[in-house]
């Protein structure tokens, strides 16, 4: 009988691990994204908000995230940010009509990104799965711009019989080149027929409040209904354009 004690060889195969793994140049690997409980009372917080307005035709809501270290906050309307969005969704999916439905898409400065939900139509449906995407953990992100709104342009040139109100929440803390300046000129300068500009506790830039870009500023200690009912009023303000 052979002694146990006694170690034996043991033969593994070799195996070829791909240089893409190890040099950075392959698609990373990332975690499922963590989900969060709603936190809100969003029957509380709809009674706050305004009308959802009655729509000519469909319209689209784009909303881009700014998800960089800068953007910080607690349990308050800037730390809940993504669920008061949501919130703002089902209220104004809530007004359903004949002659228009609403849609959204949701994006960040980043790509990939967990917050990415492709165009979708705001049924029963289509808020559970923007509410799948609205309640992810954040992973942190950049703080450019520009090229998160060349992707929303670029693919609005299909939706030739839509509406479409753009939303972009940020500090407005922006590292683009040659210089901010560039990509806060492509807002104004937007194909969207409204344009929202909602600044996370800074003030908003200048070129912006003197420009056909609707601003508000959310500040920690703001009501919670105010960041949703900022996004109701351009709602408004886009179908007020077309009817």
């Amino acid at each position: 009988m052979a002694d146990a004690t006694v170690p034996r060889d043991v033969v593994v195969a070799d195996c070829t691990v791909p240089g893409k793994w190890i040099d950075g140049s392959g698609t990373p690997i990332r975690a499922a994204p963590r989900l969060h409980r709603r936190q809100l009372n969003r029957s509380e917080i709809r009674r706050r908000l305004r009308s959802a307005p009655k729509l000519g035709r469909d319209t689209l809501i784009d909303v881009i995230f700014d998800e960089s270290w800068s953007v910080r906050g607690g349990n308050d309307v800037v730390g809940l940010r993504h669920e008061l969005i949501l919130i703002a969704l089902e209220h104004l999916s809530g007004n359903f009509q004949r002659r228009g439905k609403w849609s959204a898409r949701i994006s960040t400065f980043d790509m990939p990104s967990v917050f990415e939900l492709p165009i979708t139509s705001l049924t029963r449906r289509g808020l559970k799965v923007a509410e799948g995407v609205l309640l992810r953990g954040s992973p942190g992100g950049c703080s450019i711009l520009g090229p998160s709104l060349r992707r929303a342009e670029e693919s609005a040139t299909r939706l030739t019989d839509h509406d479409r109100l753009l939303v972009v929440v940020s500090d407005f803390e922006l590292f683009d080149q040659p210089s901010p300046q560039s990509s806060l000129q492509r807002m104004i300068d937007s194909s969207a027929t409204q344009v929202l500009a909602i600044s996370l506790n800074n003030v908003p830039p200048d070129v912006l409040v003197d420009s056909r870009v609707q601003t508000a500023r959310v500040v920690a200690g703001d009501s919670l209904s105010d960041l949703a009912n900022y996004v109701i009023d351009a709602a408004h303000a886009c179908a007020e354009q077309v009817n």
